[in-house]
């Protein structure tokens, strides 16, 4: 889990930031963003998509697109981990 600390280098979590010699991929960090991106799709469409207060800002195009941009992300981990893992998904 982050600790709210971010690499100064990239941005990133310190957890899972990469600059880090400690740092050590492992091929469940697919599955991990994976659910990720669904967790946070499923937010966005059962809590804040369609709001009234949302619709009245005028800002359901933004979340649309938020929630294409997350959708598009989940598919391209999925596609990704598909290329790396082939034999796993067999």
């Amino acid at each position: 889990m982050p600790n709210g600390n971010y690499c100064m280098e990239c941005g990133y979590a310190e957890s899972y930031c990469e600059c880090e010699e400690e740092f050590e991929w492992n091929k469940g960090y697919y599955f991990e963003a994976m659910d990720r991106c669904h967790t946070i799709m499923v937010m966005i469409s059962e809590l804040i998509n369609g709001h009234p207060g949302i619709k009245r800002a005028d800002a359901q195009k933004n979340i649309d697109k938020a929630l294409g941009e997350i959708m598009e992300a989940y598919q391209k981990v999925g596609a990704a981990d598909y290329d790396e893992n082939k034999e796993d998904w067999t």
